[in-house]
Protein backbone atom coordinates (compact mmCIF):
# COMPACT_ATOMS: atom_id res chain seq x y z
CA UNK A 1 0.00 0.00 0.00
CA UNK A 2 1.69 3.24 -1.35
CA UNK A 3 1.29 6.01 1.65
CA UNK A 4 2.49 9.51 2.30
CA UNK A 5 5.61 9.55 5.28
CA UNK A 6 3.50 11.99 7.40
CA UNK A 7 0.67 8.94 7.59
CA UNK A 8 -0.94 9.11 11.21
CA UNK A 9 0.99 6.37 13.42
CA UNK A 10 -2.43 4.83 13.83
CA UNK A 11 -3.28 4.51 9.88
CA UNK A 12 0.50 2.89 9.24
CA UNK A 13 -0.02 0.45 12.37
CA UNK A 14 -3.00 -0.65 10.89
CA UNK A 15 -1.43 -1.50 7.82
CA UNK A 16 0.92 -3.33 9.20
CA UNK A 17 -1.73 -5.73 11.55
CA UNK A 18 -3.49 -6.21 8.34
CA UNK A 19 -0.38 -7.81 6.69
CA UNK A 20 0.53 -5.28 3.72
CA UNK A 21 3.10 -3.51 3.19
CA UNK A 22 3.32 -0.12 3.54
CA UNK A 23 5.92 1.92 0.80
CA UNK A 24 5.97 5.28 1.77
CA UNK A 25 6.21 8.19 -0.46
CA UNK A 26 7.34 11.56 0.02
CA UNK A 27 5.22 14.22 0.39
CA UNK A 28 5.82 17.58 -1.62
CA UNK A 29 5.09 21.21 -0.35
CA UNK A 30 2.29 22.89 -2.22
CA UNK A 31 3.09 26.69 -2.72
CA UNK A 32 -0.58 27.96 -2.91
CA UNK A 33 -1.63 25.63 0.85
CA UNK A 34 1.90 26.15 2.46
CA UNK A 35 0.90 22.82 3.29
CA UNK A 36 2.31 19.01 2.81
CA UNK A 37 0.49 17.63 -0.70
CA UNK A 38 0.78 14.12 -2.03
CA UNK A 39 -0.58 14.67 -5.37
CA UNK A 40 0.72 16.44 -8.09
CA UNK A 41 -1.50 17.72 -11.29
CA UNK A 42 -0.74 16.08 -14.62
CA UNK A 43 1.13 18.67 -17.13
Amino acid sequence: MIIPRNAHKSTIGGIILSGAIPVYIQPEINDKLGKQWVFRKKA
